[in-house]
């Protein structure tokens, strides 16, 4: 799910809650390839060319004999649309708080 709403505020631009989404999931777990390919476009949207670079290092290591190129943090960009239909899970289940909703399906904030 966090690759899902990862990649919807990318598409938003919303970069620094990308980039704190595909934290927690490193912090899970610290090879995944898409949510190292997601955080590395969450900071270059931020302007943060080195800390970018580095992840994509990492990046490179950890998807090395993978035979798919990644295009966003998950398979296919187009499930976003399936994601806005289930991002109250995330809500009960309390892996965000409600104000990270706030605005995330209509375009505000």
């Amino acid at each position: 799910m966090r690759h899902h709403l990862g990649q919807l505020l990318l598409d938003q631009k919303r970069f620094a809650e990308a980039e704190q989404v595909y934290l927690a999931d490193l912090k899970q777990f610290p090879k995944n390839g898409w949510a190292l390919h997601g955080l590395k476009e969450s900071l270059e949207g931020q302007g943060k060319k080195e800390e970018a670079a580095a992840v994509h290092s990492r990046f490179l290591t950890a998807w090395q004999y993978a035979d798919t190129e990644l295009k966003g943090s998950i398979v296919n960009t187009s499930e976003v649309a399936d994601f806005a239909r289930t991002f109250s899970y995330l809500r009960i289940s309390r892996l965000l708080p409600p104000e990270s909703f706030q605005g995330l399906f209509c375009g505000k904030k």
